[in-house]
């Protein structure tokens, strides 16, 4: 699945396995700055970016903030490496 990237590997980051776990999200910004249509990206534009995490989306049968999506996410993936599962993976869905 290119949404997860578990061997994503680059000398010039040493967060691989971090952004690896941003990537699905990485859609709700693009679609948020792509309706910004930002001239600059200055304070203003900066903090109604974190709106996104007020943002609702489907998640595990129930909506849930993007914040807790997150998280929710992340613990599934963990679940499922430790338990050599992919069926545990969670992902969200637009509501």
């Amino acid at each position: 699945m290119t949404q997860l990237g578990i061997f994503h590997n680059n000398m010039f980051n040493h967060y691989n396995l971090s952004c690896d776990f941003m990537e699905p999200f990485r859609i709700l910004v693009d679609r948020m700055v792509y309706s910004m249509q930002p001239t600059k990206f200055e304070q203003d534009e900066k903090h109604f970016m974190w709106t996104l995490l007020d943002q609702k989306v489907m998640i595990d049968g129930q909506n849930q903030f993007v914040m807790n999506a997150i998280k929710i996410y992340t613990k599934s993936v963990l679940d499922a490496i430790n338990d050599k599962d992919s069926a545990e993976i969670k992902f969200y869905s637009i509501v």
